[in-house]
């Protein structure tokens, strides 16, 4: 699943923010490495370092039926 969104910096010549995973613009192929990279931190991040909070959205997402 990939979803969009709007980014501070929306060129790749801006700075990684700190603990950011750099995306290497020079070779696509590690497109996959760079995925399972920010999954990886995303899964190991505590529910209470999102804003607004994950937890309403993990709740919405499991109220959707698909039919």
């Amino acid at each position: 699943m990939n979803a969009a969104f709007l980014v501070e910096f929306p060129s790749p010549e801006y700075p990684v923010p700190e603990g950011g995973i750099p995306f290497d613009w020079e070779n696509y192929e590690a497109a996959q490495a760079y995925y399972d990279a920010v999954t990886q931190k995303l899964n190991a991040a505590p529910d209470d370092a999102f804003s607004p909070s994950i937890l309403p959205l993990d709740a919405l997402i499991q109220s959707i039926l698909a039919q």
